[in-house]
C-alpha cells in the first residue's frame, strides 16, 4: 500500500537514509539478490524490490521500468504492442524512463535542464545509437511567465520547451515529466501524431489541471503506486479524439 506524499521534505531525507541503510543490510544478508529473482514473478514483489531502488538510477534500470505509475506502465507497452512498430519519442525530462524507452523504441530524444543529471544519464546512453539526450540550461531572464517552472521561478525554459521543434518531426509518445509541464504541454501538441499519446506524469497536481482541460485531449488517468517510491501518485495518458 503506497500513500499520498504531504511529507515535508526533511521528511523525505530521513527516509531515504534509512531505506538505504537497511538496503545495505538486505545486500550482506543475501536477501536483495533473493528479491532480485523474485521481482520478475509478480507486480507486488517487484514493488517491494523497488523501494530500495528510491532515487537510484542503476536500480531502476536494473528493474527495466520508469518512474510511472504500474497502471500507466501497463497501458503504454500496451500501446506499443498495439502499435506494430517500434515509436518515435520526445521526453522532456530525461532519466529511468529514457532507458525502459531505449529497449523499445525506433528513436528517443530526451531534453534535460540539469547538467549533472545529463552527463550521469549520457553515460548510460552510450551503447544505444538511436538515443539522443540534449542538454538545454534555463535561460537568466524568466520574461514570459508561461516558460517558468514552479520548482524554479526564476529562470526561463522557453529553449527547453521548443526544443521539440528542432527536428521538424512529429513522435508516437511524447513524455512530460520535466521543467515548466503547463509550456510542454502547449507546445508539443503539434508534434505529436494522430494516433500518438502524451504522457503526462504527477498530472493529479492542481496546478497541472487548468492545461490538462484546455488541451481538449481525452485524459485517461492512472493512480496507484510507483516503482521506488511509498507515495501513490498518478500518470495521464493524453490522445487526440
Amino acid at each position: 500500500m503506497s500513500f499520498v506524499d504531504t511529507s515535508p521534505r526533511w521528511l523525505k531525507s530521513i527516509y531515504v537514509a534509512n531505506v538505504q541503510f537497511l538496503k545495505h543490510i538486505f545486500y550482506k544478508l543475501g536477501w536483495l539478490e533473493k528479491l532480485d529473482k523474485r521481482a520478475t514473478e509478480s507486480q507486488n514483489f517487484h514493488y517491494f524490490r523497488s523501494l530500495f531502488a528510491i532515487y537510484q538510477l542503476d536500480d531502476m534500470i536494473q528493474l527495466d521500468v520508469p518512474w510511472w505509475t504500474y497502471s500507466a506502465i501497463e497501458s503504454i507497452e500496451k500501446y506499443i504492442a498495439q502499435l506494430g512498430y517500434k515509436p518515435d519519442v520526445f521526453e522532456y525530462g530525461s532519466g529511468a524512463s529514457t532507458l525502459w524507452l531505449a529497449k523499445r523504441s525506433a528513436r528517443v530524444i530526451a531534453v534535460e535542464h540539469d547538467v549533472t543529471w545529463f552527463e550521469k544519464l549520457n553515460k548510460k546512453i552510450s551503447s544505444y545509437q538511436h538515443v539522443e539526450l540534449i542538454l538545454k540550461a534555463p535561460e537568466k531572464e524568466a520574461k514570459d511567465r508561461k516558460y517558468r517552472s514552479a520548482k524554479m521561478p526564476g529562470v526561463s525554459f522557453e529553449s527547453y520547451v521548443k526544443t521539440i521543434h528542432d527536428n521538424n518531426q512529429a513522435f508516437d509518445i511524447i513524455i512530460i515529466d520535466g521543467r515548466s509541464r503547463e509550456a510542454c504541454l502547449e507546445e508539443c501538441l503539434t508534434c505529436l501524431k494522430p494516433n500518438g499519446i502524451i504522457i503526462f506524469d504527477n498530472s493529479d497536481r492542481k496546478r497541472y489541471q487548468g492545461v490538462l482541460k484546455s488541451s481538449l485531449l481525452n485524459i485517461s488517468r492512472f493512480r496507484g503506486r510507483v516503482p521506488g517510491s511509498p507515495f501513490s501518485s498518478e500518470t495521464a495518458l493524453l490522445r487526440k479524439s
